[in-house]
Parts: structure tokens; C-alpha cells; sequence
């Protein structure tokens, strides 16, 4: 987590972006989250999921609960939003 989050002294202008919010999404996207607040760092986070809900595939009561979560931990979501293209300064 160090070599991914660097010095987190520092706040970051630099969002991290995770593409994805099925299981393996959300849970990383979690633990970037309390990485970030452990070190006391400010750390714009996104998560972008082509569905329009996180989660596809479970109950709408778990999706409800995960994206309140998200929310708690300041993470934006792009939902319906699919990534065509990925480049060093933009995607």
C-alpha cells in the first residue's frame, strides 16, 4: 500500500480511479479508502461501473448498503459509465 499511496503526508490533486464495482472493485475501493485515512491523507477516490448500480448481481439491499458505504468514505461514483479509453492524464 505504501509503494501505491507514497508519502501520505501530503493531500492528492491526483484521483485514484478504480474501474469497477463488483466485489473485487468495491473491496479495494474500501481499502484504498482506510489506507488513505490511516495515513491521514486526502485521496480523491472514483469508482466507475458500467452498470448503473454497484454490485450487479446482488439483492438491491446489499447494493444500497455498499454504496452508502462508499459515500461514508467520501468515494465518488460514476455509475452507467463505461471506459473506452485509458491514458497517463485522463481516461
Amino acid at each position: 500500500w505504501k509503494e501505491i499511496l507514497g508519502d501520505c503526508s501530503e493531500p492528492s490533486a491526483e484521483p485514484f480511479v478504480i474501474l469497477g464495482g463488483g466485489s473485487a472493485g468495491f473491496e479495494i475501493t474500501l481499502a484504498f479508502a482506510m489506507c488513505a485515512a490511516k495515513g491521514f491523507r486526502k485521496i480523491p477516490i472514483i469508482l466507475v461501473e458500467r452498470a448503473n448500480q454497484i454490485l450487479p448481481g446482488y439483492s438491491k439491499g446489499v447494493q444500497r448498503l455498499a454504496q452508502r458505504a462508499l459515500e461514508k468514505w467520501g468515494i465518488k461514483l460514476q455509475l452507467g459509465t463505461s471506459v473506452h479509453e485509458i491514458l497517463h492524464d485522463k481516461i
